[in-house]
């Protein structure tokens, strides 16, 4: 079962602006954590900034 899902498998280091995306991740779930942020807010905070990130670099196109 392991060796047939390799073949899906994916490096999301190998993504060129992973430090970025979790640069993200840990300011907004962060705010979460220490109350400063409902975690609704932060997580769609999140979800909007991450989706700009990868619009800027190429990496995800909206329709």
């Amino acid at each position: 079962m392991f060796a047939e899902s390799l073949d899906y498998l994916q490096d999301f280091w190998n993504v060129p602006v992973y430090n970025e995306l979790l640069a993200a991740a840990v300011r907004h779930l962060g705010a979460a954590l220490d109350g400063t942020s409902a975690s609704a807010d932060a997580l769609d905070a999140l979800a909007a900034e991450h989706e700009m990130i990868l619009m800027e670099a190429g990496l995800l196109e909206m329709e």
